[in-house]
């Protein structure tokens, strides 16, 4: 029998399917374990530390704020101290008697920490001009107790960590810093992040009409961030980090203003004395 050459059968060393196939499967499947191990710590954590009822809250955490960095301002110390109170005098069934502190903090920041505590950088009160710009940043703390976003927020920073570190016995360390991670934390913490800004934001200008019968100049200081100087860049970058703030956030805190300010009320100057005249800073 006389042999006949055949042409190579091109499929015979190629795979059936892709490396691409297998490598998309491999990450759904290692996003789909980790959103499993994320929700499920955060859900267990979250449960218990939303049983803590706030003065238990305010015993177990008030160690770690006295270890913080304080600054001891009298002056203006006493004077946020007082703003906080106002405020919270129109939050009817506030659980706690908020305290605040100053952080020595060149950047412009304020933070609400388990117990009651409100951190107040002395960077903000730097850069505050008006008494009112600084009760909505206060009010804003206010509303992230409101709705007990500090316990949220430290069940979920616990259970990244929880998985993160299970990754990291699992794997040696080599897929904790992997972009499955970085997408993770992107659409998960911070899409929350951004949902809890918004729900403090409202309750936050509601307390400061109460307080003032109007929201006039209330979100000046977040108006100034869109108009950020070369100098003061990175200092806003910081507050920004903490505070998500996009064009549409600032879009949705001028609607609301606009429904509650009225443009004759007078504003409070907060650099200078305590019961000083009001003053018109033009509009806001």
């Amino acid at each position: 029998m006389k042999p006949q050459m055949r042409e190579p059968n091109p499929e015979v060393n190629s795979p059936k399917e892709s490396l691409l196939d297998d490598l998309l499967i491999m990450v759904g499947a290692l996003v789909f374990f980790l959103a499993v191990m994320y929700f499920g710590f955060s859900f267990m954590l979250g449960a218990i530390l939303e049983r803590l009822q706030p003065d238990h809250e305010r015993r177990i955490f008030e160690t770690f704020v006295k270890a913080l960095p304080q600054v001891e301002e009298a002056r203006r110390g006493i004077r946020v101290q007082k703003l906080i109170d106002g405020l919270a005098e129109h939050w009817e069934e506030a659980p706690l008697a908020y305290k605040s502190f100053l952080l020595d903090d060149a950047s412009p920041n304020a933070f609400a920490f388990p117990g009651g505590y409100i951190g107040v950088t002395t960077g903000l009160l730097d850069m505050t001009e008006t008494e009112n710009e600084l009760a909505f940043v206060l009010a804003h703390e206010l509303g992230h107790f409101k709705h007990r976003h500090h316990i949220q927020g430290l069940s979920q920073g616990l259970s990244w960590m929880l998985v993160q570190a299970f990754f990291q016995m699992a794997t040696g360390g080599t897929i904790s810093q992997t972009m499955v991670f970085d997408f993770f934390e992107m659409f998960s913490l911070r899409k929350k992040q951004r949902e809890h800004e918004i729900e403090a934001d409202a309750f936050g200008l509601d307390l400061v009409a109460k307080k003032y019968g109007h929201t006039r100049g209330a979100i000046h200081f977040f108006q100034k961030m869109k108009d950020q100087s070369p100098e003061n860049l990175k200092l806003f970058e910081k507050f920004a980090s903490s505070h998500p703030l996009p064009e549409e956030r600032i879009e949705q805190l001028q609607k609301w203003s606009d429904e509650k300010s009225q443009n004759s009320a007078k504003l409070i100057p907060w650099q200078l004395a305590s019961g000083a005249e009001s003053f018109d800073a033009g509009p806001q």
